[in-house]
C-alpha cells in the first residue's frame, strides 16, 4: 500500500484476475510464474505514479533498475516486458517510460477522515431503509388491485430505467479505455454508439474488455495479419466480444513472438 500525503492507496484485483486469458497463456508460458509475479510487482511500483514505471518525475525505470528493485532476473525483467506489451498489457511511451495501463482503473484510496464518512453514510442510509420498511408495513394493509399486464409494464419500465442510468461522462471514459486497447482504431463514433446501446442493455465494461484483450491474444497466436483484424466499429458493432477466441494452437510462433506460448 502506498501512501501519499494523508491518503492511502491500493490496487484492486478482481477475483477472476489468474483466470484472465492474458494471465493464464503468460502462466503456462516457461517461467511463467515469475512474469505473473514481476507484474504485480510492477503494478504496486506504478501506484505513486499513476501507472508510470519512474524514479521520479524525470527519470523512468529501466530494465536493470526494474531488475534491482522488484529483485527480478534482469532476463526475466526483459522478456516479460516484451510479452506484456505485445497482451496489451503495458506500453512503452518515447521518452522510454513504461505504462501500467490497468492501474487508473485498479487504484482506490482513502483518508483519515473517510473512515468517519463512510460510518455517518452508513447510519444515514440505515435511516433510510428503517423509514421505508416502516412504510411498507402500513401499505401491506392496503388491498390495490393490479392487472398482472400492468405488473409486467411496471417491472419492465424498472428494468429499463436501471439499465439507461450511466451517465454519458462514465460511458465515454469506459469507452476511451477500451479504445486505448483495441488494435484497429477505424470508426470510432460508430463503435462508442454501439458500445453506448450495449451498456444500456447491460452489458459490462468488463465483459467487454475480456474480450477485446481474448481477440488481441487470437491475433497475436495466430499471426493474424492487419488487413483481417475487425476493424474497431466492426467488433463493437457485432459485439465480438461474445465470440470465442480461444487460440487454436494450429498455429506456430518463433522467438520473437510469444516465446514458449505453446
Amino acid at each position: 500500500m502506498a501512501e501519499r500525503s494523508n491518503r492511502y492507496y491500493w490496487l484492486k484485483l478482481k477475483r477472476d484476475f489468474f483466470k484472465r486469458h492474458d494471465i493464464r497463456i503468460i502462466e503456462s508460458m516457461p517461467n511463467g510464474k515469475e512474469y505473473i509475479l514481476f507484474y504485480l510487482k510492477l503494478l504496486c511500483e506504478s501506484v505513486d505514479h499513476d501507472g508510470h514505471l519512474r524514479f521520479n518525475d524525470q527519470i523512468p525505470y529501466s530494465e536493470d533498475m526494474l531488475s534491482t528493485i522488484t529483485d527480478t532476473n534482469v532476463d526475466i525483467v526483459r522478456s516479460a516486458i516484451k510479452i506484456f506489451t505485445q497482451l496489451g498489457m503495458m506500453d512503452i511511451f518515447d521518452d522510454g517510460t513504461l505504462f501500467m495501463s490497468e492501474v487508473e482503473r485498479m487504484i482506490g484510496s482513502a483518508s483519515n477522515t473517510d473512515g468517519a464518512n463512510r460510518v455517518r453514510r452508513h447510519r444515514e442510509r440505515q435511516k433510510m431503509l428503517s423509514v421505508d420498511s416502516d412504510v411498507t408495513k402500513c401499505n401491506a394493509h392496503v388491498t390495490v388491485d393490479v392487472t398482472d399486464d400492468n405488473e409486467s409494464k411496471s417491472k419492465s419500465k424498472s428494468k429499463s430505467k436501471s439499465k439507461s442510468s450511466i451517465s454519458s461522462s462514465i460511458l465515454a471514459d469506459e469507452f476511451d479505455h477500451l479504445w486505448s486497447i483495441y488494435p484497429k482504431k477505424q470508426g470510432k463514433k460508430r463503435a462508442y454508439e454501439a458500445y453506448a446501446r450495449a451498456r444500456k442493455q447491460g452489458i459490462s465494461c468488463e465483459a467487454v474488455e475480456d474480450g477485446i484483450k481474448a481477440y488481441v491474444t487470437y491475433i497475436q497466436i495466430n499471426r493474424i495479419e492487419s488487413q483481417y483484424v475487425k476493424q474497431g466499429s466492426t467488433f463493437f458493432s457485432q459485439q465480438a466480444w461474445q465470440d470465442d477466441w480461444t487460440p487454436t494452437g494450429s498455429q506456430t510462433t518463433d522467438d520473437d513472438d510469444l516465446d514458449g506460448i505453446l
